[in-house]
């Protein structure tokens, strides 16, 4: 594949861990959803505290953020890649920012972003070294202006269970919205499978599905788009830099049977 545009976030980020796509929050054009979530810090000091150790000397992130920017056309024919700009003073590129702090005053890491296929909510999964991740979800954001910065509380709807001595580094929901993949670094790839759409406190138990040996350090996955003119599939994108190279963006078609 080759490179055909770049967005460019006029933004201060602090730790970006996870990305989605699905309509803007109006509803009416597509959007490149972005999570500003990731706290190593807030994750060690949970597993030693839990543990009984000494917390690390670190500090929290003050404040975390989801990012809504209108998705650009691309073309696809052109020579070099397409540059854009995303601000949120930008007129023509519509952008929203959500601002939110959790239910009870908690710190936590997330590295999953999980948005509704229609923009209306979003979730996130805690990355923990424990038994079971934290599952947060927005209020419904349809109301909201673009150009604004929204201040939310997300809510703690479900805990799942953790893939066998693995912690969830990203995830995607499946367009019916019937479940939804998740990455591990480096312990494959796992489905949970929901008993009704979206509803994450009806997710069973995590399956697996694959080991990604082409994507180590595996921090991004997602389905393959019904619009994509592509099989059935996966795409996975590792977060490794060994030997200075581009991290891998691999692709895995699914079986013909489903």
């Amino acid at each position: 594949g080759r490179l055909v545009g770049e967005i460019t976030l006029d933004v201060k980020a602090e730790d970006l861990e996870d990305i989605a796509t699905a309509k803007c929050p109006d509803g009416l054009t597509e959007c490149i959803w972005v999570a500003d979530t990731g706290d190593n810090c807030a994750r060690d000091t949970i597993s030693e505290t839990y543990r009984g150790r000494r917390a690390p000397n670190c500090s929290l992130r003050r404040s975390s953020v989801v990012w809504a920017i209108q998705e650009p056309q691309l073309h696809l024919k052109t020579a070099r890649p397409m540059l854009f700009g995303a601000s949120l003073e930008d007129e023509e590129r519509k952008m929203w920012a959500f601002q939110f702090t959790l239910e009870g005053g908690e710190k936590l890491d997330f590295e999953s972003l999980l948005v509704k296929p229609d923009g209306s909510q979003f979730f996130l999964i805690e990355r923990t070294r424990l038994c079971c991740p934290a599952v947060f979800a927005s209020p419904n954001v349809t109301a909201s202006a673009p150009g604004t910065v929204l201040s939310m509380e997300l809510s703690l709807i479900a805990e799942l269970s953790n893939p066998p001595d693995a912690q969830l580094s990203g995830a995607d929901f499946h367009p019916d919205g019937m479940e939804f993949i998740a990455s591990t670094p480096r312990e494959g790839v796992y489905v949970y499978r929901l008993q009704e759409p979206f509803d994450f406190s009806t997710a069973g138990l995590p399956l697996f599905v694959t080991w990604a040996p082409a994507a180590p350090q595996l921090e991004g996955i997602a389905y393959v788009r019904p619009f994509e003119d592509r099989p059935p599939g996966l795409w996975m994108a590792s977060e490794s830099d060994v030997g200075r190279v581009a991290p891998p963006l691999t692709f895995l078609a699914c079986p013909a049977d489903g």
